[in-house]
C-alpha cells in the first residue's frame, strides 16, 4: 500500500512539475515571422561631412539583413553634394550599392560590393551632362559588434575592379582604393 501511495504521488509530482514548466514556456509567445524578419534587420549607413575650399556632405542610408552569425546581405543609397570655394561649380551625385558581408574571423570580413553612380560630368569639358558609372569592389576590413541583436561598426578597405585610369576626370573615383566606414544598429 505505501509503495501505491508513494508511486502516485511521484507520479502526480511529476506531472505538477511537466505542467509548471508548460505553462511557463506558454507564456512567452513564439515570435511571427514579421518580428522575426524585424529582430534580424539592422538600419544604419555612412555619413560625411567637409568644410573649407571643398564642402562635401556625404549620406547613405542602408539596410543590412543577418542570415546568421556570420553573415549579412545589405544595401544602402548615396547621395553626395561637392562644392567648390571661389568656382560656381557644384555638384550632386546619387547611386545605390548592394553588398555582402562575411564574417571570417573574430570580426575579420570579407566583402564584394557593387556600385551604381550617377554624376556630373565636369561642365568645362563642354555641355553639363550627367554619367552612370559603375563600381565592382572586392575587399574586407573590420567589423566590431556594438549590440546583442548583430549590430556593427564597419571599417572596410576596397578596391575597384572595374576602374580605369582612361576615364580619369570624368570618374567620381580617382584612385581603385577606397576605404569606408559604416555602422548598423
Amino acid at each position: 500500500m505505501k509503495l501505491h501511495l508513494r508511486l502516485v504521488l511521484v507520479f502526480l509530482g511529476a506531472f505538477a512539475l511537466l505542467d509548471s514548466v508548460r505553462c511557463q514556456t506558454d507564456s512567452i509567445p513564439e515570435p511571427n515571422t514579421l518580428e522575426k524578419l524585424a529582430q534580424r534587420t539592422l538600419i544604419g549607413g555612412g555619413f560625411g561631412l567637409q568644410f573649407g575650399s571643398v564642402t562635401l556632405l556625404h549620406v547613405a542610408p542602408g539596410i543590412a539583413y543577418k542570415l546568421n552569425e556570420r553573415i549579412y546581405l545589405g544595401g544602402s543609397f548615396t547621395y553626395q553634394y561637392l562644392n567648390w570655394a571661389g568656382t560656381v561649380y557644384e555638384s550632386h551625385m546619387y547611386g545605390t550599392r548592394i553588398f555582402p558581408i562575411v564574417d571570417v574571423w573574430k570580426g575579420v570580413f570579407a566583402t564584394a560590393e557593387y556600385e551604381w553612380l550617377n554624376y556630373p560630368v565636369s561642365p568645362d569639358i563642354g555641355l553639363p551632362f550627367r554619367k552612370n558609372n559603375h563600381a565592382f569592389f572586392l575587399g574586407g576590413g573590420y567589423l566590431q559588434r556594438i549590440n546583442k541583436r548583430g549590430g556593427f561598426v564597419q571599417f572596410s578597405l576596397l578596391y575597384n575592379l572595374l576602374f580605369s585610369r582612361l576615364n580619369q576626370g570624368q570618374s567620381p573615383y580617382d584612385s581603385p582604393i577606397t576605404y569606408r566606414m559604416s555602422v548598423f544598429f
